[in-house]
């Protein structure tokens, strides 16, 4: 697997307009907007592209951070331990693009094999970005592996994005032995989080957790 880190202030643009309109997990985006920047400006592509520019890629920030994560990141590793946890793999030579961007909201896209991830400026939060990075390249492999399953099992779209979106707290016992921060999840996830993590306690697989989990709902 390669992933691409990629610098390109258009597509952070169209993230940043994107996401004041964007719903879900009850998150409310707007709340993340910095306090000396207006939702009229966001929505005007010059304005935010202004400012993108000023804070961020013209002084350099976004080269240095892409700089740090290149430094630190494992991609074997990532692919290793994701494959050995979700008892699946990726495909052959495939290549994933990341977008980094400003904003706090990072979809991703799997018909395109790509995902946001966040800018960090603090070299201490680099691992931040590590555990993001777990986190999306997580979701890649159970919309390829085990999306048609919650399907076939009779559940709606946003009850599957819950069940793929709890499933995460799944990495927290290989980031751990990382040295990297946990994955915390969405609030309205917890209960759920903790179930799940409850049931890997038993040293059962991701498989056997997630027919459980399928039959509750």
């Amino acid at each position: 697997m390669k992933l691409n880190f990629v610098k390109n202030i258009q597509l952070d643009v169209q993230n940043w307009q994107n996401a004041i309109n964007a719903q879900g997990y009850g998150v409310d985006w707007e709340k993340y907007i910095p306090t000396d920047l207006s939702i009229e400006c966001i929505k005007i592509k010059d304005c935010i592209a202004d400012y993108l520019n000023k804070h961020y890629y013209n002084v350099g920030l976004i080269d240095s951070y892409i700089g740090k994560i290149r430094n630190r990141i494992n991609t074997q590793e990532i692919q290793e331990d994701l494959e050995r946890l979700m008892d699946c793999k990726f495909p052959d030579n495939i290549e994933i693009n990341v977008f980094i961007t400003t904003f706090n909201r990072a979809p991703y896209n799997t018909k395109d094999n790509s995902f946001y991830l966040r800018y960090r400026g603090d070299e201490n939060d680099i691992g931040k970005s590590i555990t993001n990075i777990y986190h999306e390249l997580m979701h890649f492999l159970f919309h390829w592996n085990y999306w048609e399953e919650c399907q076939s099992a009779g559940l709606k779209e946003n009850q599957i994005h819950d069940i793929k979106e709890s499933f995460t707290v799944f990495l927290n016992s290989i980031l751990i032995k990382r040295n990297l921060p946990i994955d915390k999840g969405y609030k309205i996830h917890q209960d759920l989080r903790k179930k799940i993590a409850e049931l890997q306690k038993g040293n059962e697989n991701f498989r056997h957790i997630l027919e459980k989990i399928i039959r509750e709902f």
